[in-house]
């Protein structure tokens, strides 16, 4: 439990980290520093005159979560944006890397494991923006990239509860049954989370319902322990066993 509440927390707490934070510089050029002002500002009409200009779209913006401009436009949901930088040949694949400064991160509680490795799929898909995960889906990225915890994008939609991209990322052939760090799997996260038309969504593209994290714990049980009662109930129905009552944190019964 203690593995996946922690992990839940990182895959958000990363995304709204990188959102807030491509401001720095790690180094990067003035021009570079304009081309994030103007991504954070939706500016599409200064993106387009520094990539004219030559602004090197593949610059990092943060000095310690080093993101690109694409990563940040994905996150912000600025389709004319992301595929302004895509046309200019934007790095689809790359991943965020934290930098020299570590303080943050470190203050947070988490070790730079647990940020490494983003991607603008990523942060698209933890934000719910179906167009600009199509966009980014269609210009090549890698569906299955996982961060250093191993966290993928579908992982990322199914804690966040944004059914239409984790829809998105399967019909792109996203693997249903990868494994992030303790063994914690999408149907996992989503259970835990409590999103039924995400569970329901995955078991219905064969997840696997009887994996287990490294200590034993499976969908199910994290669905009991964290008072799901509706996700409990669809385990059951498609285990084909009846749910047993189970008592909430509050100690009533649940049926």
């Amino acid at each position: 439990m203690l593995a996946i509440s922690r992990m839940v927390l990182v895959a958000i707490g990363c995304a709204i980290l990188t959102l807030g934070l491509a401001s720095g510089a790690n180094p990067v050029t003035p021009d570079s520093v304009e081309l994030f002002r103007a991504v954070r500002t939706n500016d599409l009409t200064k993106v387009k005159s520094l990539i004219a200009a030559g602004v090197d779209v593949n610059a990092r913006g943060s000095s310690y979560i080093g993101d690109t401009a694409l990563m940040v436009a994905s996150q912000r949901g600025n389709l004319e944006i992301v595929q302004a930088l895509l046309d200019a040949k934007a790095d689809v694949n790359a991943k965020s890397v934290v930098g020299a400064d570590k303080t943050t991160i470190r203050a947070e509680g988490f070790d730079e494991v647990w940020f490494n490795g983003g991607t603008a799929l990523m942060y698209a898909s933890f934000n719910n923006n179906l167009p600009v995960v199509k966009a980014l889906l269609a210009a090549k990225a890698d569906v299955n990239a996982s961060k250093d915890n191993r966290m993928t994008a579908l992982m990322i939609a199914c804690v966040s509860g944004n059914l239409d991209v984790a829809r998105a990322l399967l019909a792109a052939k996203a693997n249903i049954n990868a494994k992030a760090d303790h063994g914690i799997t999408a149907l996992m996260l989503a259970a835990y989370q409590g999103h039924l038309e995400i569970v329901q969504a995955l078991v219905a593209a064969k997840a696997d319902r009887s994996a287990k994290q490294d200590d034993g714990t499976t969908a199910l049980m994290l669905a009991t322990q964290n008072n799901h009662p509706d996700v409990v109930q669809f385990f059951a129905k498609a285990n084909g066993t009846a749910a047993k009552p189970f008592k909430t944190r509050g100690g009533k019964h649940n049926r």
